[in-house]
């Protein structure tokens, strides 16, 4: 088993369950269930040169990216479907819950997010781990190799931006 295996394997979870809450507005519809997702996810990292991640933050962070970009396009997709106008409060307010994202959130929390990682890469981090790797505070603090007060203090800060973020896009 190569590492990028073994680390798939043990964030595999995690990724399940933000995949689940995640997809819970698409889940019908047939554009990406659950653990399609996640099989792309690990055929996008699976055959990556393991050079390329030196450590095991490296890889949750791109594992991360992957998720997201994959959630993006599965986003985008529906809004097109559906023309619906994006909501980013809708999942700001469901980032800490179990309950399904809406589409119609997705692609403006998406949006905040980006503006959120220009401000401030290390906020971004926290919640990029948060968001889309589904990390307690205590992985996130290993992974990013931050003591755990430094990254709950982040984990708040970041959905302080994100909210400012938000109440200022029109």
């Amino acid at each position: 088993m190569s590492s990028i295996d073994a680390r798939f394997e043990r964030l595999y979870s995690n990724l399940r369950r933000v995949a689940h809450r995640t997809l819970g507005w698409n889940h019908e519809d047939g554009v990406h269930q659950p653990t399609a997702l996640l099989h792309d996810a690990y055929l996008r990292v699976r055959d990556l040169d393991e050079a390329k991640f030196d450590s095991d933050r490296d890889f949750a962070l791109y594992l991360a990216a992957t998720m997201r970009n994959l959630l993006l396009d599965a986003a985008r997709k529906r809004a097109r479907q559906e023309r619906l106008l994006p909501r980013a409060d809708v999942v700001l307010d469901e980032i800490e819950s179990e309950r399904p994202w809406g589409v119609d959130g997705f692609l403006d929390f998406d949006s905040a997010l980006e503006k959120m990682r220009q401000q401030d890469e290390k906020l971004f981090e926290v919640v990029h781990l948060r968001v889309f790797l589904g990390l307690s505070m205590k992985e996130i603090a290993v992974h990013l190799d931050r003591p755990l007060r430094t990254v709950e203090l982040h984990w708040r800060l970041g959905k302080s931006c994100l909210t400012m973020i938000c109440r200022q896009s029109p």
